[in-house]
């Protein structure tokens, strides 16, 4: 057994979201793009990466985000819109965005990111983007063509959906693509 673990925390996706960003999936893919989606059991909405850790650490990271979750109330979300990173020019993730309570999530991420500083995590550097990575590219991804594959998801989306716990997953990189094992939830109570 390991002395480390590869972990990330998250928020699961309910079966209808997950059939609704698969849906989304589906229609960019018949753009023909060269992306490998995300499996459906493997959707999340991922609030912090915490990369190799100690598997000892997995009960002072619980205690952590139990107190980022003291407190708040489930909010409701949606999956809505699409989008790219980097950018269309140089396009390397897809991505499907979130509306609604978007702002809880905000705060909750904020929270979650205060208690892992005070166990000895460095802050994400970069600012918090809520969303679903869809797919990652395979190769070279015509711009203008990513464009209209994005375009082409417009007004697709899932149901609102409650946001009641998080989650911190064990992620094993395999052959056929990462496994996430939950080790832990956290739920909110508000």
């Amino acid at each position: 057994m390991a002395d480390t673990i590869r972990a990330f925390i998250a928020v699961p996706l309910p079966g209808k979201a997950k059939e609704a960003v698969c849906a989304m999936a589906d229609r960019f893919l018949e753009s023909g793009l060269p992306v490998r989606c995300v499996k459906p059991e493997a959707l999340h909405l991922t609030l912090r990466f915490l990369g190799d850790v100690e598997r000892g650490r997995v009960g002072e990271i619980s205690a952590a985000m139990d107190n980022a979750a003291a407190g708040v109330a489930p909010f409701t979300l949606c999956a809505t819109g699409m989008g790219v990173f980097p950018g269309f020019s140089r396009p390397r993730v897809v991505w499907v965005g979130l509306d609604g309570d978007v702002s809880p999530l905000r705060g909750l991420f904020s929270r979650l990111e205060d208690e892992l500083f005070e166990i000895g995590f460095e802050r994400e550097p970069r600012r918090f983007h809520p969303h679903l990575t869809l797919g990652r590219a395979r190769g070279r991804m015509d711009p203008n063509r990513t464009v209209a594959a994005v375009d082409s998801c417009t007004g697709l989306g899932s149901e609102p959906f409650t946001v009641d716990r998080f989650v911190l997953y064990q992620s094993d990189l395999l052959p056929e693509g990462a496994r996430h094992t939950p080790l832990y939830t956290a739920r909110l109570s508000g």
